[in-house]
């Protein structure tokens, strides 16, 4: 029988303004121009490896490529001989040869950018696979921050999605008692149904205000009620900010949740074999955008 495994996918929303799907392209392209290594963690280095078009010669319809982490090695810190239980002697690190722009440990995984929806997806997880959201994040907004690019789209906001039933279960509080959302100016998406976000970035821009953050408060020994605006502004955020709750449950016990604390993710179960990063991704995206748009 063959051996299926499991694969998770994340997701980011990438915002600039004004927007359109060839602009989102030239964007990613220029800034990977700029590239560099960036430290994630510790000894950890991370970069965005490759960026190829979906369909040769038309960025706009879809980029992707490989993101690549490796350790970084300080040959001058101490080395320890594992075998004889102690610090390397002088005499090993005059024969040790590294050479030079070599690095251990290298994992990789693929990523897909959807310039028409303005989402960075990427395998988060699978065998031999582990890049996490904040990792991932940090990646993609060094990636961006070049002053050339800067200068060129002004700063993108980078927002990790999260978790749609983390919203449902804020909503399913006993009694909230402050309810915080806040969100930078959204890209409603052409063919996106969703006439709140439309409203929202149109209001936002008329008058030049790029981020908001609301705050409710209920009533003396009330909790509040969200009605259809605030639930539309709330599933906003989970792509363009966060929310975050403050209340008690049906026992009086003080409960305080985010959604910033729970990153989207996707499983995926496959054969592991037959599974091929570079070619499944692009197929499974428009399947994983109907999941964001929820």
């Amino acid at each position: 029988m063959p051996k299926r495994a499991t694969y998770k996918v994340g997701a980011l929303n990438l915002t600039i303004h004004p927007h359109s799907a060839e602009k989102y392209a030239a964007l990613f392209k220029d800034a990977f121009q700029f590239r560099k290594p960036l430290r994630l963690h510790g000894d950890i280095q991370g970069v965005i490896h490759t960026v190829f078009d979906l369909i040769e010669g038309h960025p706009e319809k879809g980029l992707h490529g490989n993101l690549i982490k490796y350790t970084s090695i300080d040959p001058s810190n101490p080395w320890y001989d594992v075998s004889k239980g102690k610090v390397a002697t002088k005499q090993q690190l005059d024969e040790l040869s590294i050479p030079d722009g070599l690095a251990p440990n290298m994992k990789w995984t693929r990523y897909f950018f959807d310039p028409v929806h303005h989402k960075i997806i990427w395998v988060c997880q699978g065998p031999g696979i582990s890049f996490s959201t904040s990792a991932v994040w940090k990646m993609f907004t060094s990636f961006f921050q070049h002053p050339t690019i800067v200068k060129d789209y002004g700063i993108p906001e980078i927002t990790v999605e999260q978790d749609r039933d983390r919203l449902a279960q804020i909503f399913e509080m006993f009694r909230i008692e402050k309810l915080t959302i806040e969100y930078s100016r959204p890209n409603p998406d052409d063919d996106d149904d969703e006439e709140a976000e439309k409203a929202v970035e149109e209001k936002l821009r008329a008058q030049k205000i790029q981020t908001v953050q609301t705050i409710y408060s209920s009533e003396h020994h009330a909790g509040i009620s969200p009605d259809k605006s605030t639930r539309a502004l709330s599933r906003l955020a989970l792509s363009n900010g966060c929310v975050r709750a403050k209340g008690k449950d049906a026992a009086g016990k003080r409960l305080e949740e985010s959604t910033e604390n729970h990153p989207w993710s996707l499983p995926f179960r496959m054969e592991q074999q037959k599974t091929n990063l570079a070619l499944w991704l692009p197929q499974v995206v428009p399947d994983i955008i109907k999941a964001l748009l929820k």
